[in-house]
């Protein structure tokens, strides 16, 4: 009997079985894994966006807040209570609920939407690393400089190399670049301020 089970045990995929107590890890690891998730840069440029698009302080603080709340109410009483009873992958508990047809269905959905967002951010960063090599900037849906272009398939490489590596290698390097993306997004924003006020203000101006 004991055979049979161990060979089943053998027979099942990693994921399939609740995470062992040797493999958790502390809060650094959440910290790190957790801002490498969350501090992006396509957040800084879609609030200045929204600020440009005739959107208030208010009405920002406001959504900020709202969502915020709904986030943090969210992961505390619906997904940290499942993770932490079942410690199973998002897919293996769809999986379990839901069959392999509805598993399927939405790793198709996640690769389609992270495609979209992680073209976005690659393009982000890359649009930042084109100012060392004075490339002008980028406002057409498609790309007019061939540099431009190199510049974001290095960017997507070395991001895929990280990510290559998995969840601990990805924790490992955001818990070395998120303290200090703190101060560049707050150093931006001061950057940022005079040239969107004088942007806003003229649009004011044009509309009276």
């Amino acid at each position: 009997m004991k055979n049979i089970l161990k060979a089943n045990l053998n027979s099942l995929n990693e994921e399939q079985l609740p995470v062992a107590e040797h493999k958790l890890h502390g809060g650094k690891y959440f910290a790190g894994l957790f801002s490498g998730e969350h501090i992006a840069a396509t957040e800084f440029v879609i609030g200045a966006t929204f600020v440009a698009l005739g959107a208030t302080t208010k009405d920002i603080l406001l959504g900020l807040l709202i969502g915020n709340i709904l986030a943090v109410l969210t992961w505390t009483f619906v997904t940290a209570p499942i993770a932490v009873q079942t410690r199973l992958s998002l897919y293996t508990y769809l999986n379990k609920i839901a069959g392999d047809s509805m598993s399927k269905l939405y790793n198709w959905a996640n690769a389609v939407i992270f495609t979209v967002i992680s073209a976005a951010m690659i393009t982000v960063s890359a649009s930042a690393v084109r100012l060392l090599f004075d490339i002008p900037a980028q406002l057409n849906w498609y790309s007019t400089n061939i540099n431009f272009i190199l510049i974001v398939i290095g960017v997507g490489a070395v991001v895929v190399c990280v990510a290559i590596y998995g969840f601990k290698t990805v924790a490992d390097f955001s818990s070395i670049c998120a303290p200090w993306l703190f101060v560049l997004f707050l150093s931006g924003a001061f950057e940022l301020l005079p040239a969107l006020s004088h942007n806003v203000l003229e649009i004011g101006r044009a509309h009276v």
